[in-house]
Parts: structure tokens; sequence; C-alpha cells
């Protein structure tokens, strides 16, 4: 029997994105028996601890992060398959959204997958392995350094209080989904000022990729944070909640963590400490 091997192509995806399709693909890796051929990427690489996942199924490959031959390998692999997924004899080729779950119930995987976009999901596979999955993507202890001195701060600093990580995410949502979800910095702060009244002392510790301040007119605890996006996210996976909108960046500090988060979908102010739970990115 020739050996199981998923090749994921795409080379698009910031952090968050990458991280989260990576704890799909090891899940899916452990669960079915594959081996992952991921394209090489620096940033990520040097950013976990490489004994770990090395040591699962998942390898990255130079030849695969080749802008110019992912490009065309994609466009082409696109071009038959007519943009579709198909499922040959041994061979499954994902062009579009794939969740494993709706899948394996109706057909037998095959040897090899090639996956030609990001959004390969197996939501069960990822709940039902979450120790193994943190185990295998976790960050090098020395990313950790500054976000434990500023959370020994903020807790030295508010003893009794509790800590509410907040992402506002704005630059790049201008255009996500029309805007969908790029919200006005007053609902941002409308929202902590409910929760404050629910949770009584709490501190709010906000990161983003612009360089905010809120206009404090309720006196209520703020403090900002300002480091490299993987330090942000460790921050935010030790607060005790997490609030922002949907993004995979803070879903994945939730999942590290075990933070229960709650993301706003809207601009509506409806927020409450039942609605927060963790993120199964």
């Amino acid at each position: 029997m020739s050996k199981k091997i998923i090749y994921y192509l795409p080379l698009f995806g910031q952090l968050g994105n990458q991280l989260s399709i990576m704890a799909h693909l090891i899940a899916f890796a452990k669960v079915h028996g594959y081996v992952v051929i991921y394209p090489h990427s620096s940033n990520i690489k040097e950013a976990l601890n490489n004994s770990n996942i090395l040591s699962g199924r998942f390898h990255f490959s130079k030849i695969l992060s080749n802008k110019l031959l992912s490009f065309v390998v994609n466009k082409l692999i696109k071009y038959l398959s007519f943009g579709q997924n198909h499922h040959f004899k041994n061979l499954l080729i994902i062009n579009k959204e794939f969740s494993v779950d709706d899948y394996i119930s109706a057909s037998m995987l095959p040897n090899k997958i090639i996956i030609t976009d990001w959004l390969f999901r197996y939501y069960s596979g990822v709940k039902n392995n979450e120790e193994y999955v943190r185990s295998h993507l976790s960050f090098k202890n020395s990313f950790y350094k500054n976000p434990d001195k500023i959370v020994r701060f903020l807790k030295s600093k508010y003893p009794f209080f509790t800590l509410v990580g907040i992402h506002i995410r704005r630059g790049d949502y201008i255009k996500w989904l029309n805007g969908k979800y790029h919200f006005d910095l007053n609902i941002y702060y409308a929202n902590m000022k409910s929760l404050s009244l629910q949770i009584g002392n709490c501190v709010f510790v906000i990161c983003s990729n612009e360089d905010i301040r809120l206009e404090n007119n309720d006196n209520l605890t703020i403090e900002y944070i300002s480091g490299s996006a993987i330090e942000d996210i460790c921050v935010l996976s030790k607060c005790d909640y997490i609030l922002g909108p949907p993004s995979t960046f803070s879903g994945w500090a939730s999942f590290i963590g075990k933070t229960p988060i709650y993301f706003l979908q809207n601009k509506k102010i409806e927020i409450s400490i039942e609605k927060f739970s963790n993120s199964f990115i």
C-alpha cells in the first residue's frame, strides 16, 4: 500500500489563518494516517517548536513555497478539474471549501490528496485531538517571555481584577466581506462598558493592528499592548476572556489558552458572559 500524502499548495494567509489550517491538517493526518507536505514558511517555522511539529506527520517543502510554481500548478489543476472538488480512484482534488466531517461519512479516503484552496476543515478532528494539536503547534518558549512579563505586571498592578483581552481588528477588515466586521471604535467601547458592568473589577487589555486610543468617558480600566503578532496572541491567550470580531488571530489565542471568547457579529450591544465560549478555530 502506497504512503498516504496530502499536498497543500496555497501560499496566502496571515499568521492566524496559517496556524488554523495547519491545525486541521495535523488533526486529519493523525486520525487518518497521512503525511502533510506544506509550503515552507520561515516565519511559521521559526515561531514553532520544530521538534514537536516535525515529530508529527507534517513537513515543510521549499519546492511548494516557490510562488511562480505554486501559481502555475494551482491554475493548471483548477483548470483541468473545472474548479470543482473531484475524487478519482486514488486521488482527491480539493479546489474549494471542503469539510472532512461531511465527506468521510460517504466516501473512502484516497491515498493522495491535493489541496488548492485554504478552506480545508476537520472540526471534529481538531476538537477530539485538542492537546495533540496544541503540542504540535506550540510556540517556542522565547516568544512567551514578554507576554509573561506583561501579564505578571497587569496582575500585580490590578490584583483580583479580571483580564479581558480586546482584539480590535480594523485595517484589512474594511474590504473583507464588504466590511461586515469592520466596526467603529465606539462599538468596541460600548461592549467593553457592558462587560464592565457585568464583571465588576476588570482591566481591558487592548491589542490592534492600528495605533488606537479609545475615548474613555466612563473611566474603564484600559491597558494597551503593542508587541509582535505572536506576542499579542500569547497575551490574549493568558487573559480570562477575549473579545473581538471573527478572526483566526484571536480564535487561535482562545484555542491555545483555552480562553473563552466572544466574537462580535454585528453592531448590536448584546454581549453577556454566558455567550463566551472556547474556540475550536
